[in-house]
């Protein structure tokens, strides 16, 4: 195994040797390992700086390449491509990372079922999300709404209607639920213990496809017929409706704390950034060719704000990175090869450097899990682990990382089930 094939998350041991969480080089203060990226634009620089900036990358690749040595018993060995061994003095320390072997340090990535509740929903789940206590609130086609605490359910209400979407900010739930003439829908508002508080009608001609907070008082919905609602939470009133911003259904909606712009994402492959509080839009572009079907983003402190993921109805490479300051140009994609396009209901989640998500395999294949690594190379990146769906018949749906056991996974199922997956890694936790 190289470094580009390390598997989620980095070992402590890695990290002690000079590795971040990302998976980069802990930088010197020096001024020449700061500006080691820059040394191909000094066409100008005096020979004698550029020899001197050699010797010092000589000298720590050497020193990197003992340290690997000493700590792990790892001999830096050439790897397949080169004529040289990794350690030797022609290469940058970032090079003799990427290059060494390190499989000694580390153990195989696996995925080891914990649990599973047969029968948890009467018909298919529809939606899962975390309360910040660890309980997890959820809601199936048949109208219920459960909160779990692990495989116990603590409460169900039904809410009159098919759910269609959720979202949760701390214990307060807001849920879309689509009335029986099947071309409207209600908004329902509950706390925790599943007590309705109040019911509002948004002014969609056709049925909510996403609802999300911007803040305790105020929220927005989106709808098939093309629009995006935002309003006040008390009273219900409109602050603004926007309808230039998508050209097709608007399938998510999802707010930046850190910014204060929302974004929405549809099926016509448009990503719009709306500032709430004006009912400004700010820009849409069309990211790509395929429904977007989910916006992810990190709430981690080291996450960059600006970066976010987007979810995507394709057969290939499902998933792709966006940078909020150059959108119209997708920075990374990863994914697996699909008989046809990802189903919108089929949604995964983002920790750290890893996403997770199932497969909508054909009926003669079994259904997976799988984990991403953002910092694996290739176009699109493929997963660096896998979990087969023990049930023949069963297909996953919706996969969330828990919130007090970053290693567990909980999975929704198809045939009603809920399972729950720990990622196992023996020489690191999460």
């Amino acid at each position: 195994m190289t470094f580009d094939q390390l598997s989620w998350p980095i070992p402590e041991e890695l990290l002690a040797a000079g590795l971040n969480r990302d998976g980069s080089l802990v930088e010197s203060n020096s001024a020449s390992m700061k500006n080691d990226n820059k040394s191909d634009k000094s066409d100008g620089q005096d020979m004698n700086a550029l020899i001197d900036e050699y010797e010092y990358h000589s000298r720590m690749a050497a020193q990197l390449a003992r340290k690997i040595s000493d700590r792990f018993g790892i001999k830096t060995s050439p790897v397949e491509g080169d004529s040289e061994p990794v350690h030797t003095a022609n290469v940058a320390p970032r090079v003799v990372l990427k290059k060494a072997k390190v499989a000694a340090a580390l153990s195989a990535l696996e995925f080891k079922h914990v649990d599973t509740v047969e029968r948890a929903f009467a018909r298919k789940p529809r939606s899962i999300q975390f309360l910040p206590s660890g309980d997890f609130v959820a809601s199936a086609m048949d109208g219920s709404l459960m909160v779990w605490n692990g495989r116990k359910k603590l409460r169900e209400v039904n809410v009159g209607g098919q759910p269609e979407c959720m979202v949760l900010l701390d214990e307060r739930i807001l849920l879309a639920v689509k009335q029986t003439d099947q071309q409207s829908s209600k908004l329902l508002f509950y706390d925790n213990d599943l007590k309705l508080q109040r019911t509002l009608v948004p002014s969609h001609s056709k049925p909510t496809s996403a609802v999300e907070w911007i803040s305790d008082s105020l929220f927005c919905s989106a709808s098939e017929d093309h629009s995006i609602v935002i309003q006040k939470t008390s009273t219900g009133n409109y602050e603004a409706k926007l309808t230039d911003c998508h050209t097709s259904a608007v399938y998510c909606l999802k707010y930046l704390s850190a910014s204060g712009k929302l974004l929405s994402g549809g099926a016509d492959g448009r990503l719009s950034v709306i500032d709430p509080h004006t009912g400004v839009k700010i820009l849409s572009h069309r990211v790509t060719s395929n429904r977007i079907t989910q916006l992810l983003i990190s709430e981690q402190e080291h996450q960059d704000p600006n970066t976010i993921i987007i979810q995507r109805s394709s057969s290939n490479d499902q998933f792709a990175m966006v940078d909020l300051r150059a959108p119209e140009k997708l920075r990374h994609s990863l994914g697996w090869p699909e008989q046809g396009n990802m189903s919108r209901f089929l949604r995964g989640d983002w920790r750290g450097n890893a996403i997770i998500c199932g497969t909508q395999a054909p009926a003669d294949k079994q259904s997976r899990l799988m984990l991403f690594d953002l910092r694996r190379s290739g176009n699109p990146a493929g997963p660096v682990a896998t979990y087969h769906c023990p049930a023949p018949d069963r297909r996953w749906l919706e996969c969330q990382f828990s919130v007090k056991i970053p290693s567990m996974v909980l999975a929704t199922a198809t045939d009603g089930s809920l399972s729950f997956v720990n990622i196992k890694h023996e020489s690191s936790s999460f």
